[in-house]
Order: C-alpha cells, then sequence, then structure tokens
C-alpha cells in the first residue's frame, strides 16, 4: 500500500535532492525565493535571490549608497533605493523641490530649483511659511507677513508701496513752520518745503501764523503803544516785533509824529513820549514893555510862539523907555540908550557926544564926560604950546553944532598959567575961522576972533572980575559972548558977524604960554544948546524984538517955576520948552500982552538942562536956560 506521503520513482522527478520533504516548494527544481529557506535545496539559503538594501538614516525613502544590506525583506531602516545625496538630512533627497529664500525670512519668491542637495538660499516647503510671494528675496523685512512702513519700498509684497503707511504733509511756501491745508503731498518723510501742520491762515505771509502776537502801531511810525492781539492773521494797523523799532512807548498810537524817537517839538505836544511836554524846547520870550523890540530879562515866559507884547531876545536894559535898546543912538541924557553898559558914551552917538583932539600941535590930553548932561561933570583938559597970530595950538574937547546955538562952560582952575576958554571954530585945523573966549582966572578975559582961514586973530580983553562964567552965541553968521559970575545974569561981552559953514564945532579947550609948561584947565557946568539941528545949512536967523525979556524964576527948579515976560509985542507968541538934546518937550500959545507970567511945571521931565525960546511969527525972539534939579 502507498504510504500515506509516498510515491513511487515513476511518480517523481527525483528520488532523492529534496531538503525539505514537508513543503512542497522546497525542493531541487524549485525556485530559490528569497525567503530565509533553502527552496532548491542546494545548500544555500535564498542563495542568488537576496535583495540588496540601502541604509536611510535619515528616513526620507532613499538609501545611502555607501551604506547597504542584503535582505530578502526590506530591513528597518533601510530601503530599496540608494539615490540619497546625504543620508544625515532627510530633506535632501532626490527629487527634493527647493524654494528660493535667500534673505531666510520664510517666505520664497516661488523661484525653485529641484535637486538633492539643498541649493544655496533654498528652502523646502516645510521650512517656509509661503513658497510664493516675497517681492524682494534679498531683504528679509521685505515678505508678505511683513509690516507695511513707510521707506519707499513694498513691504508685505501687496504690489503696493507704502500703502497706508504714508503720512501727510502740508506745503510752508513762507518758511513759517505752519502749513497749507489746501496744498498737501503724502510721503514717509518731511519733504523740503514741507511741515506736519495744517494750521497756516496765509501761507504767502511769513508773518501770518498761528500763535503770531500783533503789536498795535496805528500810525504806522514804528512804535507800538504795547496793545497786543495773538492771532494768524494781521489784524488792521499791527505789527510784529520785527517790523517795530520798539513794541511799547508810543503815547499817541494815531499820530505818526509822536513816539519816543520823535524830536521834541513846542507845540503843547509830549512828542517824544517821555511824559514831558516840550521840555528843553519851549523858547524863552522876554517882555516888551516898551515897543522897541527888545525884551526884558527879568521879565520873561516860556512860550512855543511869541506872546503879544513879548520878543525873543532879553537884550533891553530898560523895557521902560523905548529909546534905550542895543544899537540905540547913545545921546546925552545919563541913560544907557544903546545898552552897552555904558551911560551916554561917545561910541554909538551923533548928537551930544563929546570928543577931544589937539588942534596943532599941543601934545594935549583930556579927561572928560562922553556928554553933556550934568553941571557937576568935570572936563580936564591938558595942552602944551602955545597959538600965534595965524595958527592955534591947543587941546580941545568938542562937539559939533549944526545951526545955531550956544557953548556954556566954568572954568574951575587953570594951572601951570596959560588960557581956559570956550570956542566955536570952522574946523579943526589950526588956522581955522573961530570965535573964542578964555580966561587964565584973572580980572581979565579975552575974545579971539579969526574971520579968515589961516588969517590973524582979533583980540580983545575985558575987566571982568570974578566972571567965570563965559558964553558963546551962535546966531546964522552972528556970534555973540557973555560973560558971568554966577551963570545966570550974563553980561555981554562982544557980537561978530562971521562966515562959516552950516556946522562948526563947539567945545572947550586949554592953551599953554610957554612950550615947556603943560597948562591944565578945569570946568563944569559945561553944556551945548542947539535952537535947531541942521544936518546941512544953517536956519535962517531970528529977528529979535527990541525991549523984549524972558526969566523964570525959580532957577534951579524942582520943576514948577513962573515965567514972566516983559516988553511983549501985542502978537501972538509962542514958547517951545526943549531939552538938551533940542527934543520940544512943551509947546505953548502964551496969552497976549506986554506983560505977562505964566507958571511952568516940568516935574515930569526928568533932571537937566532946558532951554526956553518964545517965537513970534518972525522966529526965535529970546531965548533962556533953566536948570531942573530932580
Amino acid at each position: 500500500l502507498r504510504p500515506v506521503g509516498y510515491k513511487v520513482p515513476a511518480e517523481l522527478t527525483a528520488t532523492t535532492g529534496d531538503c525539505n520533504d514537508n513543503a512542497v516548494a522546497i525542493n531541487p527544481a524549485a525556485s530559490e525565493v528569497c525567503d530565509g529557506v533553502d527552496n532548491n535545496c542546494d545548500g544555500q539559503i535564498d542563495n542568488g535571490v537576496l535583495n540588496t538594501y540601502y541604509r536611510d538614516m535619515d528616513g526620507d525613502g532613499f538609501g545611502n549608497p555607501a551604506n547597504t544590506t542584503m535582505a530578502c525583506s526590506l530591513p528597518s531602516g533601510y530601503v530599496s533605493n540608494n539615490t540619497d545625496c546625504d543620508d544625515n538630512d532627510a530633506l535632501e533627497k532626490p527629487g527634493q523641490v527647493w524654494y528660493a529664500d535667500v534673505d531666510n525670512d520664510g517666505y520664497s519668491t516661488g523661484a525653485t530649483l529641484t535637486q538633492c542637495l539643498r541649493p544655496a538660499g533654498y528652502k523646502v516647503v516645510a521650512e517656509l511659511t509661503a513658497t510664493t510671494g516675497d517681492c524682494n528675496d534679498n531683504a528679509s523685512a521685505i515678505n508678505p507677513a511683513a509690516a507695511e512702513i513707510c521707506d519707499g519700498v513694498d513691504n508685505d509684497c501687496d504690489g503696493q508701496i507704502d500703502d497706508g503707511v504714508l503720512n501727510t504733509y502740508y506745503r510752508d511756501m513762507d518758511g513759517d513752520g505752519f502749513g497749507n491745508p489746501s496744498n498737501t503731498t503724502m510721503a514717509c518723510a518731511l519733504p523740503t518745503g514741507y511741515v506736519t501742520n495744517n494750521t497756516d491762515c496765509d501761507d504767502n505771509d511769513a508773518l501770518e501764523k498761528p500763535g503770531q502776537v500783533w503789536y498795535a502801531d496805528v500810525d504806522n511810525d514804528g512804535y507800538s503803544n504795547g496793545t497786543t492781539l495773538t492771532q494768524c492773521l494781521r489784524p488792521s494797523g499791527y505789527k510784529v516785533p520785527t517790523e517795530l523799532t520798539a513794541t511799547s512807548g508810543d503815547c499817541n498810537d494815531n499820530a505818526a509824529a509822536i513816539n519816543p524817537a520823535a524830536i521834541e517839538a513846542c507845540n503843547e505836544t509830549d512828542d517824544d513820549c517821555d511824559g514831558l511836554i516840550d521840555e528843553d524846547v519851549k523858547i524863552i520870550f522876554y517882555a516888551d514893555t516898551d515897543g522897541d523890540g527888545y525884551g526884558n530879562l527879568s521879565n520873561n515866559i516860556s512860550a512855543c510862539s511869541t506872546p503879544q507884547g513879548y520878543v525873543d531876545n532879553s537884550d533891553d536894559c530898560d523895557d521902560t523907555d523905548d529909546n534905550v535898546y542895543p544899537g540905540a543912538e547913545e545921546v546925552c541924557d545919563r541913560k544907557d540908550n544903546d545898552c552897552n553898559g555904558v551911560v551916554d558914551d561917545i561910541g554909538g552917538s551923533t548928537v551930544g557926544n563929546w570928543d577931544n583932539s589937539d588942534v596943532g600941535a599941543a601934545n594935549g590930553s583930556a579927561n572928560f564926560p562922553p556928554c553933556e548932561a550934568d553941571p557937576d561933570d568935570i572936563f580936564i583938559i591938558n595942552s602944551t604950546g602955545f597959538s600965534t597970530s595965524s595958527s592955534d595950538k591947543l587941546h580941545a574937547v568938542y562937539q559939533e553944532l549944526c545951526g545955531n546955538g550956544e557953548i556954556i562952560a566954568r572954568v574951575l582952575n587953570v594951572q601951570n598959567g596959560g588960557w581956559a576958554g570956550i570956542m566955536l571954530r570952522e574946523n579943526l585945523d589950526p588956522g581955522s575961522k573961530k570965535v573964542s573966549l578964555k580966561t587964565q582966572l584973572t580980572p581979565m578975559i579975552r575974545r579971539e576972533i579969526r574971520s579968515t582961514t589961516n588969517g590973524p586973530v582979533s583980540m580983545l580983553n575985558f575987566n571982568r572980575p570974578q566972571h567965570v562964567w563965559l558964553r558963546l552965541v551962535r546966531d546964522g553968521s552972528n556970534f555973540s559972548g557973555f560973560t558971568s559970575i554966577d551963570g545966570n545974569n550974563w553980561s555981554f561981552a562982544f557980537t561978530a558977524t562971521l562966515s562959516m559953514s552950516g556946522c562948526v564945532y563947539a567945545g572947550l579947550f586949554a592953551e599953554s604960554i610957554n612950550a615947556s609948561v603943560t597948562t591944565t584947565a578945569t570946568f563944569n557946568n559945561v553944556s551945548i544948546f542947539r535952537a535947531q539941528n541942521l544936518a546941512a545949512g544953517l536956519q535962517q536967523p531970528a529977528t529979535p524984538l527990541d525991549g523984549l525979556s524972558l526969566s523964570v524964576y525959580p532957577n534951579p527948579t524942582s520943576g514948577e517955576m513962573t515965567l514972566s515976560v516983559a516988553g511983549a509985542p501985542e502978537r501972538s507968541l509962542h514958547l517951545e520948552i526943549t531939552d538938551a538934546l533940542g527934543r520940544i518937550v512943551r509947546n505953548i500959545a502964551l496969552p497976549e500982552g506986554a506983560v505977562l507970567t505964566y507958571p511952568l511945571d516940568l516935574s515930569d521931565e526928568p533932571a537937566g538942562v532946558y532951554y526956553l525960546r518964545l517965537r513970534s511969527e518972525a522966529g526965535v525972539e529970546s531965548m533962556q536956560r533953566v536948570l531942573v534939579q530932580e
């Protein structure tokens, strides 16, 4: 019987060689399969059918060709391929797709390389936040996840530069730091000519800006009164400090001429705003009470313009007399007429001034008051040498007498011999025509007349004891001489007719009788009466009336006196009273009558010598000299 599991040779391929009769698939004819069994019974397990496996250390499914093992099935940690390029990096494997991320920001531009080894600047998907979208793979701060900043770059790669982060800036045309809200630009940084604010009210005026402090200068003089407004636009009549000289101090902002720099004018206004009105500019005006154009130093006021009755000078030395002022003609009236500080000085007068000179080579000198005035004035004359018949040698003190008049003098003393006398002479030449009376203070008085130039002198002596008063009168070409012991009661000495020019020299003289001796003559009560001052020519001579006499008493007088006229004709007479300068102070129509008395009062006139003249239709009838004392 067939045993179970047995066969006959015919039924067998081989009767030997089966190495595992319990496995149909294991026999010499079997194909060796890799199953850890000797399937073809050749004595080798898996001979010729083992697989080569490659170590996959990094577990990336790709084996290391340099690290292999033989096995029927894939051992753990091995793979069937040997294409790995780096078995220490699971990312580096065949077919790996690498994404560019040069800036290493986790975002790729989308550029890829497919290769085993990692290219420089590349990553795999797992290493990236996104495989695309990076718009600048050279800047790690630029990627789709970056925050957009204002830098002129598309930081978040959305295709827009600085979107949502640009700043708005405002044009500042006038450079005042404040922008024009209607003129803007978008930028990341402040452009030139722009500012960050939009608060300007006028971008064409740098002064008009927010917070500007404006100072009132309504009158536009550069000075403010300190009033301010703070606002953007310029208020009318306001300025900023740089436009002003000063931000305060203007005391009248409605007048451009009034400010701290103004020059103070005399106008009753505080022009320079120092709190004072017209300081240092008011003019001092001086009262001109007498209306002569010159003011009184001690009576003054300050004003801007000349007040009525005032003048701008203080030169008057007597504001009660309109004949006394600087430059006035000095006359013999005991006043300083020309205000030069000297009374009756001869420098500024043509009337009544005394002068002195040698007549001939007398080598004389004199000391005398400049003008006839006070009877007590002393005249002292010194002279050396003596005269001849045709040529005088004397020293004279004189005035010019134009027209009719008289000279009177009292001789006080004659020293060292010689003569003291009075004269009326045509000129000061030694041989000029002359009439003179002279004395040596002896009982004898001498009269001298030279009727022709350089002609002989006619001399006549009079016995007149104590007659120390001498008087010469000119009436046209008629000359008379008188002597007196008291100056009131006159004794006739001589009369002569002599033709001389209209103006002659009336004066005193001293004359020596010895060439080696100086005679000194002293006089007082000296006066010259001018019946009429004629600049050229003589007045017509008066026609005297016989028997007419004129007298006054008392004489001297305090001013009140009585006029007595005897032998008056039965016709109208006028009494003229003149002062020593020939000025008429009274003109009185006298009543008719052969004998009359008339009260006179000169107490309102200054002290001095006055002359009384009776006039009729025919001219001067009689003259009388009166001394008024204070």
